[in-house]
């Protein structure tokens, strides 16, 4: 709420004539607007540089630095986790999902965690991280082993 304060104080308040002087039937001319962005741009730029050369933020800069450039590894990481994920549930559509199950708990597990696609995916990240699995593979197991 400071900072909010703050800034309008200091670059909207000073750049609001700027900005009455060029309305055109009450729509503020986009050449004003892209002015005040590139201030904008430009304070926020002389803030960073401020701060990073603060010896208390040097840690936090290298950081932020290192999960920036690590950001295209993590992308790539999650990309192939995404793509295994969804060739295995489409296998698990076909496996589980299209299978008639006798026993009425265990098809109404399959109803309710293996009936769409997207189930089957959210399943399957159950299995990955390993978050109460048992309830889920042991009826299956125990019928179908």
């Amino acid at each position: 709420v400071i900072v909010g304060g703050i800034v309008s104080q200091w670059v909207v308040k000073p750049i609001m004539p700027l900005m009455v002087a060029q309305i055109d039937q009450g729509h503020f001319m986009v050449k004003g607007m892209q002015q005040i962005l590139i201030f904008r741009m430009f304070r926020l730029m002389r803030l960073v540089r401020a701060v990073r050369l603060m010896s208390s933020f040097k840690a936090l800069w290298k950081l932020i630095q290192g999960l920036a450039n690590c950001a295209p590894t993590m992308f790539s990481a999650a990309l192939i986790l995404i793509v295994t994920l969804f060739v295995f549930s489409c296998v698990g559509a076909e496996f589980i999902g299209k299978e008639t199950w006798e026993n009425e708990e265990v098809a109404k597990l399959v109803q309710t965690h293996f009936s769409s696609l997207p189930l089957i995916m959210l399943s399957l990240v159950q299995f990955v991280n390993a978050d109460s699995i048992a309830g889920l593979y042991f009826p299956l197991i125990a019928q179908r082993p």
